[in-house]
């Protein structure tokens, strides 16, 4: 579904059968009364209705250049100037697709209607039916699409507008596992178990409890999953704890049910949007663009987004359904979230003092917020130290001259 083909084509596919459809209709009582009771809206001469209708296809054929080079354009640019990561967003955009669908399905659907008049057009009147009057109302409506796509597209491509939508998606999936999650009660410390490591490498995205094998319903325990969302494992890396006395179709079944994928994008989740919005900051103040306002701006979203994230708790409990398993789950910790997110802001940016600046704000008020437990401050308060010791070193003012 993020591919920019998927709606035109199935848009086009239905345009075409609509199109026989509406061939087939001119044929029925009901266009002939429509006929006699609204002969405004039918076209009496054939050289005219071709006319208009290769008139519509040339326009049409336009659009749909001037449409896929504006979208090649703004994937160019936001590649460029903001991070290659948004650009699935940018593909992915339903509105583009649907529009694009539309063109293509409207072009299609004139085609028909010319080849199926010229090949059946008699000279009588009333073979000029009502696919002609679809065919000019479609084309006058990819006229207005085409409008509101123009604007559509220059919306969409304002850096403001993606770190909102960035951060809208992300704070989404936080808000919901804030509501999902429960605390863990239970833990392996206390248990006989094993360790499985993956059979594969890439980053993890969830473990999909619908695979896993009917045997395990018989069987009770509880099952650890290692990795956080979208952290990167490499094969041999443990990544699961169970309790000992499961059979190696069953352990099969487990590494089955954990979905790793190659791709290191995810903006379906919080930590994707997180890392996007990092990488939309390192990319302002690259020496190409060096552009501060940005780069504030996803900081502070960034700084948003750590701050729901640090309110759920380190693991997490859930029981499966259909089973007697019991899953425990982490989150990212508030050190990997100093690691993946802050650092690598404030390495490329802290020769920069208005970002600097806004970056110690941001932790600041993750120290500060009494929604965050003391446990999941530790590591924010110890890089605070030490950015505000490296900043105060940097620009410090020196002593005045007297006069």
């Amino acid at each position: 579904m993020q591919s920019i083909a998927f709606y035109p084509v199935i848009i086009s596919t239905f345009f075409f059968f609509f199109a026989v459809a509406s061939m087939s209709a001119d044929k029925l009582g009901v266009v002939s009364n429509l006929r006699e009771n609204f002969p405004y809206l039918f076209i009496d001469d054939y050289e005219t209705a071709r006319s208009v209708l290769n008139t519509f296809v040339g326009g049409i054929i336009s659009l749909i250049v001037f449409s896929f080079t504006m979208v090649m354009v703004v994937l160019n640019q936001t590649s460029a100037n903001f991070s290659p990561r948004l650009l699935p967003n940018l593909i992915s955009n339903k509105t583009h697709q649907l529009i694009l669908g539309f063109y293509i399905g409207t072009l299609l659907y004139i085609i028909t209607v010319l080849i199926s008049q010229g090949a059946t057009h008699d000279g009588r009147q009333d073979s000029l039916g009502i696919s002609i009057m679809i065919s000019a109302l479609l084309g006058f409506l990819c006229i207005g699409l085409f409008i509101f796509f123009i604007h559509n597209i220059s919306q969409a491509v304002q850096v403001q507008n993606i770190i909102l939508r960035i951060y809208r998606k992300a704070s989404l999936v936080l808000d919901r596992a804030k509501e999902e999650q429960s605390p863990s009660d239970k833990s392996m410390k206390d248990r006989k178990y094993v360790e499985i490591a993956s059979g594969k490498t890439g980053y993890y995205r969830g473990f999909e409890e619908s695979v896993l094998h009917g045997p395990l319903k018989q069987k009770q325990g509880v099952i650890e999953v290692i990795p956080y969302i979208d952290e990167h494992i490499w094969e041999g890396d443990v990544v699961l704890r169970v309790d000992e006395g499961l059979t190696e179709e069953e352990i099969e079944s487990l590494l089955f049910a954990m979905d790793i994928s190659h791709d290191r994008q995810n903006p379906n989740s919080g930590n994707g949007g997180m890392v996007m919005l990092m990488e939309v900051a390192v990319k302002a103040m690259s020496p190409g663009i060096n552009d501060p306002g940005t780069a504030i701006e996803a900081v502070r979203k960034m700084g948003q987004l750590m701050h729901r994230s640090l309110q759920l708790h380190d693991t997490h409990q859930k029981t499966l359904k259909d089973f007697e398993f019991d899953l425990i789950l982490h989150n990212i910790s508030s050190a990997q979230l100093v690691e993946k997110m802050i650092q690598p802001v404030y390495n490329y940016c802290k020769n920069d003092k208005s970002v600097s600046s806004a970056l110690i704000e941001t932790i600041n008020y993750l120290v500060k917020s009494t929604k965050i437990s003391a446990g999941r401050k530790k590591a924010l308060k110890q890089e605070l130290a030490t950015i505000k010791n490296e900043f105060d070193k940097k620009w410090e003012r020196p002593t005045p001259l007297k006069s």
